[in-house]
């Protein structure tokens, strides 16, 4: 459905997205919190059943970032994380998109400087099942490494 606002004529589309300022925010955990390691280590342990309770228990838990002194990461990272082959990859990866988390997030240095996705780091670890996932959930086979 198309409407103008009448003022410029200009069309709105109520088909498409809201704009990025209509996002919720990004949830940030740091290193040093509780439930940033839980997620952490249940990620690297392939604890599925812990995620799923974490992630209902914490709406916007599978975008969310982890920032230590040098940037931050998003949940996907984690998983692609060296040296990579975490237990139940794939499906972590699968549960994370499913539940929100962009397949395209770049890591973010100290200075918000963009950086790698987590397929470039799932790639740089040969880890071909956690990459296939990433595909299938949406990854940019093309992404550049805006890293220097």
């Amino acid at each position: 459905m198309h409407m103008s606002n009448g003022l410029n004529q200009i069309p709105f589309d109520f088909a498409l997205p809201a704009h990025d300022c209509f996002l919720k925010p990004t949830m940030i955990l740091r290193t040093d919190d509780q439930l940033a390691d839980e997620v952490i280590r249940a990620i690297k342990g392939g604890d599925a059943d812990s995620l799923q309770r974490m992630f209902t228990a914490n709406p916007g838990l599978p975008a969310a970032r982890v920032r230590d002194p040098r940037g931050s990461k998003a949940l996907l990272h984690v998983v692609t994380d060296w040296p990579g082959f975490f237990p139940n990859g794939p499906e972590v990866v699968k549960m994370l998109i499913s539940d929100g988390a962009d397949p395209n997030a770049r890591t973010e240095g100290a200075r918000n400087e963009g950086g790698e996705t987590p397929l470039q780091w799932a790639a740089s670890n040969d880890d071909v099942e956690v990459a296939e996932a990433l595909i299938l959930g949406g990854a940019d086979i093309e992404a550049s490494s805006l890293s220097k």
